[in-house]
C-alpha cells in the first residue's frame, strides 16, 4: 500500500497536475460540462445559446466552495458576455473565461476527458471535452473551425 502511494505521488508529479479532492472536483467537473454547452454555441455561435449556456456556467462557477479566487478571472470573464455585445467582443470576453479555466485544468487532476486546446491563427485558446470530440473544434473562427491543436493530452 505505501508503495501505490508513492507510486501514484509519483505519477502525479510527473505529469504536473496537483490532486484535488473529490468535493472540489466534483464542482469544477460541473463547470467543465457547463462550459461544453457554451462552447457548443460559440462554435455555431447562437448568441441566444451563447447567453443561457453562460448564465449556467456563471451559476456554476458562483457555486465553487473551496479555491473561490482561482476562480476570479473565469467569473469575471463569463460575466463579461452579453446580449448587448457584438459577437467579436463576446468571443473576446469567452477567451478571458477560457484561458482561466485552461489554467485550473492544467494545473488539477480533473481526469482525462477535459484537455486545452489552441489555434494559432486567431491565438486563444478553449477547453473541450476529448471523450465527446477529440478533434479541433475552433469556437473563436466560423471560417476555420478545425484550425488549432489539441494543448494537453490527459
Amino acid at each position: 500500500m505505501k508503495y501505490l502511494f508513492l507510486v501514484l505521488m509519483f505519477c502525479n508529479l510527473a505529469f504536473g497536475r496537483e490532486a484535488i479532492d473529490e468535493a472540489s472536483k466534483k464542482e469544477i467537473i460541473t463547470v467543465l460540462e457547463a462550459q461544453e454547452d457554451l462552447h457548443a454555441a460559440y462554435f455555431e455561435y447562437d448568441q441566444k445559446s451563447v447567453l443561457s449556456a453562460a448564465n449556467k456556467v456563471e451559476g456554476a462557477l458562483k457555486k465553487i466552495s473551496k479555491k473561490k479566487g482561482e476562480f476570479k478571472d473565469a467569473l469575471s470573464g463569463i460575466k463579461e458576455i452579453s446580449k448587448t455585445k457584438d459577437e467579436e467582443s463576446n468571443k473576446e470576453a469567452y477567451f478571458k473565461f477560457s484561458a482561466a479555466l485552461a489554467s485550473i485544468v492544467k494545473k488539477y487532476d480533473l481526469g482525462k476527458n477535459y484537455n486545452v486546446y489552441y489555434c494559432p491563427m486567431v491565438k486563444k485558446s478553449w477547453i473541450q471535452d476529448s471523450s465527446k470530440h477529440d478533434g479541433v473544434r475552433n469556437p473563436y473562427a466560423s471560417y476555420m473551425p478545425e484550425c488549432g491543436r489539441k494543448e494537453t493530452d490527459y
